[in-house]
């Protein structure tokens, strides 16, 4: 499977809803704070999640790197959407 779609679990035996992971882009682009850092949800599968966020100097801090808030912030939107990830043929709207 490519990188950009929701994968299954290694068991094999559970499906994520087929829907998730365009859903799951969805709520990052929509969100004031999360959308204004243009993360993208490159994978989602039962055990893990993977956002990209390109380098630009608005997201440093001031040294060359990412500041580490918008590294935490990344790591936040990652686990919630693993967590998603894990959930079997999540509902819509949750």
């Amino acid at each position: 499977m490519s990188a950009t779609t929701a994968k299954p679990d290694r068991g094999g035996s559970r499906e994520l809803a087929p829907d998730l992971l365009a859903r799951l882009r969805r709520r990052l682009a929509s969100s004031p704070a999360i959308g204004w850092l243009h993360p993208v949800l490159e994978e989602i599968s039962m055990d893990r999640a993977v956002l990209k966020l390109p380098y630009r100097e608005e997201v440093s801090n001031g040294s060359g790197t990412v500041h580490g808030g918008i590294l935490a912030t990344l790591a936040d939107r990652s686990a919630r959407a693993g967590f998603r990830g894990g959930a079997i043929n999540v509902p819509r709207g949750a």
